[in-house]
């Protein structure tokens, strides 16, 4: 008895650790967009949105709205790649909210 419980406690620290639970990440979107950008966007743009890496944009002078960095962050432009089919909508709203923040 004693021996089934330390292996259910163990096989649930185990789905826990490989994401298997929910996470902040999963329910808020800005914690979502965040750690998006940080894997996908701060390699050309910095985690602050200023490195202009291969012409990237720097994101904090951007005029663009939400709905505009959607579309952009879907369909990509100059050497921006497009997102569709990477992320999914809800992703990349995420994102575009996030960077909103950098301004």
């Amino acid at each position: 008895m004693i021996k089934s419980r330390y292996i259910i406690i163990a096989l649930l620290a185990l789905v826990w650790a490989c994401g298997g639970g929910e996470t902040q990440t999963e329910t808020d979107p800005t914690a979502l967009g965040k750690k998006l950008y940080k894997t996908q966007c701060s390699i050309c743009h910095g985690d602050d949105g200023r490195k202009g890496l291969s012409g990237a944009k720097l994101i904090p002078e951007s005029a663009l709205d939400v709905k505009q960095r959607i579309t952009l962050i879907t369909k990509g432009k100059g050497n921006m790649m497009p997102y569709a089919g990477i992320l999914s909508e809800e992703e990349i709203e995420a994102v575009a909210a996030y960077t909103m923040t950098l301004k």
